[in-house]
């Protein structure tokens, strides 16, 4: 503990210093999705020039954006690379691991190849699930410190150094290989108590629910929320093999939150969709308490996309009252690695809290809270 403490505090006074200095006039972006293009965007209005996109599905896009797009083993790409042009990662998502590109890219020749981590504290772009100026992690120093307090294993609080160390130097190697086979159920902790009765915050087509099926999980009953209805049809098509098992099985075409009311929500961005001011149409919020008073959970699972906080506070009586165990994703915001095992420390303090990572990229990762 005291080794991670000391080694936390460092890297905090790092994140105090501006970065050093780089001269980049010119660029190279791998990755001609929806976050290159974004990142090239920004870039440009910084004033840099994108020479190209590289891209493995390059001979079917052509040009991006009015930017040529070119296979990374093209000789476009090797040529850019003998130049000396900086090549950087335009790729930040659940799926893509960025050792291989940047194994890739090594091996095509760039010498000088830049994190989407570092650019985006480059160009200050703003924060981005956990992403967040390295400026602004240290004004947060003492709480951030005292994060390493709430969890009660060595494996939570290397996870928990592990990921604010790639905040703070954006070197991909201090996260080890995410544990994807077995979000929602870790197999180092305890396993959930069956018969299952499932809260299911951010259900999406109901992927989590199949999950602990295909485990052998007993599950009684299920209350699923999802406020996409792209998302949530699928759902009701999923149900119906929940109901030939004789699940009690309860759909809601809501957001939850901490209190129930109607909201803003951005729609169709698949597992993406969330509460937002600039959303495209209002939704249903439901707080936990109000619907579900005698639903007495074992297992509260909330991937919420940052509503997280305020799902746990419209949920107090029925935690309280069942102890469920919860699963609570904790890398929509970048506060939520230590901000929500606080939360629940302070509101529930009988539980034990583990923290886990299931992802590339530090994407969901997820706060366990168990009984005692």
């Amino acid at each position: 503990m005291d080794t991670l403490r000391e080694s936390l505090s460092a890297l905090l006074e790092t994140a105090s210093h501006p970065l050093p200095e780089r001269d980049l006039p010119k660029i190279v972006i791998y990755g001609a999705g929806n976050c290159g293009r974004k990142l090239a965007k920004t870039a440009i209005a910084e004033g840099m020039r994108v020479l190209a996109f590289l891209d493995a599905k390059a001979s079917s896009l052509g040009t991006v954006d009015g930017i040529p797009c070119h296979l990374p083993r093209s000789e476009e790409a090797r040529t850019l690379a003998a130049r000396g042009i900086p090549a950087v990662l335009g790729v930040f998502n659940y799926a893509a691991d960025p050792t291989p590109i940047i194994s890739l890219l090594k091996e095509i020749g760039f010498a000088s190849i830049i994190s989407y981590f570092e650019i985006h504290e480059r160009l200050r772009m703003p924060p981005e699930f956990w992403l967040a100026s390295r400026a602004g992690l240290h004004e947060r120093r003492e709480e951030i410190l005292a994060g390493l307090d709430l969890f009660d294993d060595p494996v939570s609080r290397q996870v928990y150094h592990d990921h604010l160390a790639l905040r703070f130097t954006f070197d991909q190697a201090f996260l080890s290989t995410p544990a994807i086979e077995t979000q929602y159920a870790p197999s180092d902790l305890p396993p959930p108590r069956q018969p299952m009765r499932f809260v299911d915050g951010g259900a999406f087509i109901g992927d989590t629910i199949d999950f602990f099926l295909g485990q052998g999980v007993r599950i009684e009953a299920v209350a699923a929320f999802e406020p996409d209805m792209i998302n949530f049809r699928k759902l009701v098509d999923a149900s119906t093999r929940y109901i030939a098992e004789g699940i009690e099985t309860l759909l809601y075409p809501c957001a939850i939150g901490g209190e129930t009311g109607m909201l803003r929500f951005q729609s169709g961005q698949g597992a993406g969709s969330q509460l937002t001011e600039s959303g495209d149409l209002h939704v249903q919020v439901l707080a936990l308490d109000d619907v579900l008073p005698n639903f007495n959970p074992t297992l509260i699972k909330l991937d919420i996309e940052g509503a997280e906080t305020d799902a746990l506070h419209g949920a107090r009586r029925t935690i309280m009252q069942s102890m469920p165990d919860l699963a609570v994703c904790v890398y929509h915001t970048p506060a939520h690695l230590w901000k929500i095992p606080q939360l629940i420390r302070e509101i529930f303090p009988s539980y034990r809290l583990s923290l886990r990572a299931h992802r590339f990229n530090g994407f969901d990762t997820v706060l366990y809270a168990t009984k005692a």
